[in-house]
């Protein structure tokens, strides 16, 4: 009799879109008082719904999964544990897998290796209702499990302030990093002359991004190494919300 062997599990045939969440818009607001990311847009077909809904909605139209991660500092204050709260709601309703990393006080390194670790687990198969707290992003021995999944042919890394990206501006990162053939390819948007977000990085940095640590993320790895461009007439790959005048 032969052996029965267990079958592999199936390897994502997209990149697992990363929506970084975490922050505290401390610019936006010194005092803490809001959350920037719950601010809603005051203009356009998307007035009244907040900025960080908006962007992980049009990640989650560009992308077959995405993975938003949020603060899950345990020793936030209660406001900002109710913002969280109220953050992973609207994030889930985009359609997002929500992670909260206990790590994002340390910054977005931190808080990007906690997302891409959760990305090497399997999706969900079907969406349920939101849990009364986001999960934790995996941490020691769970991490490592984790680490050792399947991982996507890449990965496409948002920013939740920033939610006048098109989809289809996404979905041509996305395009050119897998047709790029290459696990070590890095793909940006640009928009006359200036590199912008999304940005397209390939799974053969994988072991860089669980590296990755307090508050640089992968930036800089454009600037060393070269990255593939897609010239875009997209301006919002350069629009972020760092102010309320911002908003306007």
């Amino acid at each position: 009799m032969k052996p029965v062997h267990a079958p592999s599990p199936p390897v994502p045939s997209q990149p697992v879109g990363i929506l970084l969440a975490a922050g505290r818009g401390s610019r936006f607001d010194p005092s803490g008082a809001h959350n920037k990311l719950l601010t809603t847009l005051p203009t356009g077909a998307e007035a009244g719904l907040p900025v960080a809904f908006v962007a992980a909605r049009r990640l989650r139209n560009a992308l077959p999964r995405v993975i938003a991660v949020i603060d899950g500092d345990p020793d936030l204050t209660p406001a900002q544990a109710a913002h969280q709260r109220t953050l992973r709601d609207w994030l889930t309703k985009a359609g997002c897998e929500v992670i909260a990393s206990p790590r994002a006080r340390l910054g977005m390194g931190a808080s990007l290796a906690d997302a891409v670790q959760a990305s090497l687990a399997a999706a969900p198969a079907v969406a349920s209702a939101p849990p009364a707290t986001a999960p934790a992003a995996p941490t020691g021995a769970d991490a490592k499990a984790v680490a050792g999944g399947t991982p996507p042919p890449g990965w496409v890394i948002a920013l939740a302030d920033m939610p006048m990206i098109a989809p289809a501006t996404t979905q041509e990162v996305a395009g050119a990093l897998l047709a790029a053939g290459d696990p070590l390819a890095l793909v940006a948007p640009v928009y006359e002359g200036q590199r912008g977000h999304p940005a397209g990085i390939g799974a053969g940095h994988l072991a860089a991004l669980l590296a990755l640590d307090g508050d640089r993320g992968a930036g800089g790895w454009f600037k060393a190494s070269g990255f593939i461009t897609v010239e875009t007439g997209d301006a919002g790959v350069l629009r972020d919300i760092d102010h309320p005048e911002d908003l306007g």
